[in-house]
């Protein structure tokens, strides 16, 4: 899978360094805004490295569980990882980890011994600015980010969005069969007016729907009304950005509490409607034990329905 580079000098050094660092095996963070091609450009990494690995990617702001591979002890998690030296293992938004899963984290990486898998991992906020307000862990940030990577929003090099507009295009067109005229000029001075909060993967929907009704005219109004109606992107300050770090904090902190629980009880999961330790705030409406929260195994039938993703 290619990644979407153009033709800016910013772009066109990083794809000059993409071969490289893929087979530098550090440690590699790519940040970036949402939408921006992070996980596409780890997946084009992973393939530069030519290593015949697998691509194996954990979702950090999923359940501690689910991050940390389901290992119960930190020898066996770094005995799986060494077994994995062929592979790439991809952490996705891990500035979403909570702190006691840092933890854990950290102590894995510390047991490996010998040949290490290459890691990479994509953040859409700033790590140091996390690990000034103790929400993630210096010795970590230092362990994932020894090459950055940021790639750039859209809005920040226009001049690429008509030839990747071209680009994407074509992909699809191969993808479903269907040929399809360019837009005109004034549509593509449409596109490269618009600022892409959701960077390349809004560009990138748009070039879909554009396959589905190939009309320059209604390409220009579309863009047109994403002005007026898609708010910009969290990143740049709106109120949504407050809303989304408030709803993150919340998730970080219970997932800590749930941690800590399992952990007192060396990770012995409780069954039942009985078990008041693991049980979260009457309030929030979140009574599931710590099985029920990182599983989903069973539900407490007190508990309201709109509960159902804690984590």
């Amino acid at each position: 899978m290619n990644f979407f580079f153009g033709h800016t000098e910013t772009m066109r050094e990083l794809q000059a360094k993409a071969e490289p660092i893929a087979r530098s095996y550090a440690p590699i963070l790519i940040e970036g805004e949402t939408g921006a091609g992070k996980e596409r450009l780890a997946q084009h990494l992973h393939e530069l490295r030519a290593a015949g690995g697998r691509l194996v990617k954990f979702l950090c702001d999923s359940s501690p569980t689910a991050v940390l591979g389901g290992f119960a002890s930190n020898e066996e998690a770094a005995g799986r990882l060494q077994e994995a030296s062929q592979d790439t293992l991809l952490l996705k938004r891990v500035h979403r980890l909570p702190v006691s899963v840092q933890e854990r984290i950290l102590l894995f990486l510390d047991e490996i011994k010998g040949p290490f898998p290459f890691l990479i991992s994509t953040a859409s906020d700033s790590l140091e600015r996390l690990a000034a307000s103790g929400q993630f862990l210096p010795e970590l940030l230092y362990r994932v980010s020894a090459y950055r990577i940021c790639i750039p929003p859209l809005r920040e090099r226009r001049q690429d969005i008509p030839h990747l507009f071209r680009l994407m295009l074509s992909e699809v067109q191969l993808q479903v069969g269907v040929m399809a005229a360019l837009p005109n000029s004034r549509a593509f001075d449409a596109l490269t007016g618009y600022s892409w909060p959701g960077n390349l993967r809004e560009l990138q929907n748009v070039a879909r729907g554009y396959l589905l009704a190939p009309d320059s005219d209604s390409l220009q109004a579309e863009i047109e009304r994403r002005q007026h109606t898609i708010p910009r992107n969290p990143a740049n300050g709106t109120a949504a950005a407050l809303k989304d770090q408030v709803k993150q904090a919340s998730k970080r902190v219970e997932s800590e509490i749930i941690l800590r629980t399992l952990e007192q009880h060396r990770w012995n999961r409780c069954h039942g409607r009985g078990c008041d330790r693991c049980r979260g705030s009457r309030r929030s409406g979140r009574h599931r034990c710590g099985r029920e929260v990182l599983t989903g195994a069973h539900r407490d039938e007190s508990a309201d329905s709109d509960t159902d993703a804690v984590l």
